[in-house]
């Protein structure tokens, strides 16, 4: 009976040694997106994000936005280490310490950090949740947190493709057994195009008629991005002729650009008269951004044109020519005189 107990004991402290050592030597498994200190333990686990990834449409100033981001983890063990490690005391004890060898305690949970380590300076950018808890198994357990964010600078770049980063980070501070894990994931976002145009030029002009005149107009881009202005003249006066040089310019951000002239002859006989301009702004082109992102908003800009009068000041002058006058005096005076002696001789 004796020798019977001493080879059962012998034989259980085999298979114990046995799945230790085995258990040492896991073969383990690390996704392309983890990292793991392998210094740290040597059974790795695998942390997953799902989410979109990108919003295509680009998002206004201080609209706030929401990420619904599932999170997974997993052990990367097999279902016989996965056995001995949570249903054999033995097991528990190598796997968490210890305290973990008796059933009266819980098995601990696996604790992921959540925190944003790469946004841009435009925007703020918070989670709901700094820690997700899993049950430690070999297949993917779930989680979700929410990724809430808000472009707060209406001078962010239009249409650049930014991204926010999130990383996740498990570390075991139980036994040695287990390494840490981490992995990030990105959303990536357009600020919007913000066609912002600032037009200089005189709301009112006193002109010459049937002169040819140049009025310089500034335009300089108070928007976010670079952006073409194309112009056009818009209710030109029956008579007049009128244009611009250029139809187009591009301005780069914050720049003024060189004058455009707006070049025009009026008809003689005017009062007062309207031009109107209408400025088209758009963005330069950017990859991969649908056309319909990049038209901005038309800006209509009045011109009245008043006429100074000096033509019609000649034409007055012309009406009253002092030397046709005198002559005309002095025709009528030599016949008075004329008519005068002849009668003064009949007489």
């Amino acid at each position: 009976m004796l020798v019977r107990e001493m080879n059962k004991k012998i034989i259980s402290l085999t298979i114990v040694s046995f799945l230790l050592f085995t258990s040492i030597l896991l073969p383990t498994t690390i996704s392309k997106e983890s990292t793991a200190d392998e210094d740290s333990g040597v059974i790795q686990s695998d942390i997953e994000f799902e989410n979109e990834g990108e919003i295509n449409k680009p998002l206004s100033v201080n609209s706030t936005q929401s990420i619904d981001i599932k999170i997974k983890y997993k052990l990367n063990i097999g279902n016989f280490e996965k056995w001995f490690f949570f249903k054999r005391r033995i097991g528990r004890a190598v796997m968490f310490g210890s305290e973990y060898f008796l059933k009266i305690k819980q098995l601990p949970k696996a604790v992921v950090n959540l925190s944003v380590i790469e946004k841009p300076d435009y925007c703020t950018a918070e989670l709901d949740k700094n820690t997700v808890e899993f049950d430690f198994n070999n297949v993917f357990e779930e989680n979700n947190f929410v990724l809430t964010f808000k472009i707060n600078d209406s001078e962010a770049p239009a249409l650049k493709e930014s991204e926010i980063i999130i990383k996740a980070d498990f570390k075991y501070n139980g036994s040695g057994l287990i390494a840490t894990s981490s992995n990030t994931t990105s959303i990536s976002f357009r600020p919007k195009y913000n066609s912002s145009i600032d037009i200089n030029l005189s709301k009112e002009e006193e002109i010459t008629p049937l002169k040819e005149t140049t009025i310089p107009i500034n335009i300089t881009n108070i928007g976010n991005g670079d952006t073409i202005v194309d112009i056009i003249i818009k209710d030109i006066p029956e008579g007049w002729n009128a244009s611009v040089y250029p139809e187009e310019l591009t301005i780069d951000v914050g720049k003024t650009a060189d004058p455009v002239d707006l070049v025009f002859m009026s008809t003689k006989d005017f009062e007062e008269e309207k031009i109107n301009l209408t400025f088209s702004p758009r963005s330069v082109e950017i990859d991969d951004v649908e056309d319909k992102y990049l038209i901005g908003e038309n800006l209509t800009v009045s011109i009245s044109f008043v006429n100074d009068g000096s033509l019609k000041e000649e034409n007055d002058d012309d009406g009253i020519d002092i030397t046709l006058v005198i002559i005309v005096v002095v025709v009528m005076l030599v016949l008075i005189a004329i008519f005068s002696l002849i009668l003064k001789r009949r007489g």
